[in-house]
């Protein structure tokens, strides 16, 4: 019997399908419940409010490490195998992130639990490929995609809910248990492969790819620290990103067996989704990451009122995902996620009207409408991907998809994040240059509060709070700005490749044969 064969039965069928989409969710669940919980994690081992996204960023670095290894390792231990391994060592990682006092350690953890858990989330998208026949295959990106959109809908208030009623720790510690069961359980049904298929590896390709990788994580994540092209340290990552830049692209043109197949992007369905994902990971990711930063370092919010702010974003895509298979039927992959992007840019257009004293229910609104666009990109974005793939060219084509995913997702966040900082900076200073005895309205201020028992200083103290939760705001609306800009420009990329695609049918007519008339 092959590996790919294996005939189960339909209560075999149903265990193996809810474990692997539950071992899914278990990986997207740990993005959107750390989202939460980065300022309790921050607090308690004594580490600097921006520096929170790195528990994020560290995460998502060592996916993208372990994503390119997949090919390799997938042929060498088999699908299952992987994916079973990767489940039983996850819970380990986890057990150091929740038992840690350091955050150096912890960040290190979270790296390692990113490179172990890098595979679960397309190896479970290609065991369930494997298990079932290709004419059921639309279905199972609806099933596989509806896991990833319940994450930010469970995430946040789970998240929150331990935070606040017990500790951060027991977020990273509830996915023990979790983990070892599914991996258990699909061991015992699952069929291992037989056979190791050693595959050539791209070392040298490798090693260039994650040297970008890293390059480019540490200069997003410490230039604001470093103060950018000042610093020698951040000139010498950029020099070490562009030249291993250019050696990649000149080692990926002569390389028999590259570590990213470049030639996929020869097809133009492919490269526009990775296009898509480059404009609108990272917006998307970097909006899950930066809101609960804002609700509770300075809206006031503990962390599960925070995930209640956020978990509205999963309520449509959770509601529609049943109906998943009406909507490919009747549109195509690329209507379906323009239509996505219209309603994420038109979202995030209405979030730059927040302002300081907004009400939990309209922040609730605006997560609500945002699953209205989630729930049109997830699937519809996979199928584009796979749209001109053939079988052998599936593997690559989805580990590339998935590393650019993953990679992304970090440096968007990393890049949002630095936005907001110096914006709020700039803010902050233009809006303090008007508190001068020079201006009427100070002196009317200071004047009224002798009249208020303020301490000594405390009139001064709450005019520099003011400017700072205002320049906060603003400069949140900056980052909703280039965000909505973001999916503006992959909104006109769909409509481009579209109009191209009839220009050429125009151009050149289809050839009608004889035989055919």
């Amino acid at each position: 019997m092959s590996d790919s064969k294996q005939n189960l039965s339909p209560f075999q069928l149903f265990v193996v399908t809810f474990t692997t989409l539950i071992a899914s969710l278990l990986f997207v669940l740990d993005y959107s419940i750390s989202s939460v919980i980065l300022p309790y994690v921050v607090g308690d081992l004594g580490a600097r409010v921006e520096q929170g996204t790195y528990i994020v960023t560290t995460f998502s670095a060592g996916n993208a490490f372990a994503i390119p290894l997949l090919f390799f390792l997938l042929n060498y231990l088999g699908k299952r195998r992987l994916f079973i391994f990767s489940l039983l060592i996850f819970p380990f990682a986890s057990l150091v992130c929740g038992l840690t006092d350091s955050f150096s350690v912890l960040l290190f953890f979270r790296f390692i639990l990113g490179v172990i858990s890098g595979p679960i989330l397309p190896l479970a998208l290609f065991i369930l490929l494997e298990i079932y026949p290709k004419k059921y295959h639309q279905k199972v990106f609806g099933f596989w995609a509806s896991t990833m959109i319940s994450a930010p809908m469970l995430g946040p208030i789970i998240g929150g809910f331990f935070a606040t009623a017990l500790s951060w720790r027991i977020a990273f510690l509830v996915m023990i248990p979790i983990g070892i069961l599914c991996g258990l359980v699909l061991g015992l049904i699952l069929e291992l492969e037989k056979e190791k298929k050693i595959v050539p590896f791209d070392k040298f390709g490798f090693v260039l790819l994650i040297t970008m990788t890293v390059s480019a994580q540490f200069i997003m994540d410490k230039g604001q620290q470093w103060d950018w092209y000042r610093s020698p340290l951040v000139l010498f990552l950029a020099g070490t990103f562009l030249l291993a830049l250019a050696l990649f692209i000149v080692w990926n043109r002569y390389c028999e067996s590259p570590i990213l197949n470049f030639s996929l992007l020869k097809k133009k369905t492919f490269s526009l989704s990775i296009l898509i994902v480059i404009l609108t990971y990272s917006s998307f990711f970097g909006t899950i990451v930066i809101i609960p930063i804002w609700l509770e370092t300075y809206m006031g919010y503990d962390a599960f009122k925070s995930g209640l702010a956020n978990a509205p974003i999963g309520i449509l895509p959770f509601l529609i995902a049943p109906f998943s298979g009406f909507f490919f039927s009747h549109f195509s992959s690329k209507k379906l996620l323009f239509f996505s992007m219209v309603v994420f840019a038109a979202v995030s257009y209405w979030t730059t009207n927040f302002y300081i004293d907004i009400d939990l229910t309209h922040i609730q609104l605006s997560r609500f409408l945002l699953g209205l666009g989630f729930a049109f990109y997830l699937a519809p974005l996979m199928t584009l991907s796979l749209e001109e793939i053939s079988e052998s060219e599936r593997p690559s084509a989805l580990i590339f998809f998935h590393f650019f995913r993953v990679t992304s997702g970090a440096i968007g966040t990393s890049c949002f994040t630095t936005i907001w900082t110096r914006r709020g900076y700039f803010h902050r200073q233009f809006l303090t240059e008007f508190v001068t005895p020079l201006n009427p309205y100070t002196g009317q201020f200071l004047e009224a509060a002798k009249k208020v028992p303020f301490p000594i200083g405390k009139p001064i103290a709450e005019l520099n709070y003011l400017a700072r939760e205002q320049a906060v705001v603003l400069a949140l609306l900056d980052v909703f700005w280039a965000i909505m800009w973001c999916y503006i420009a992959a909104a006109s990329a769909i409509l481009l490749w579209w109009l191209w695609d009839k220009a050429q049918s125009w151009i050149y007519p289809p050839q009608v044969s004889e035989h055919s008339l």
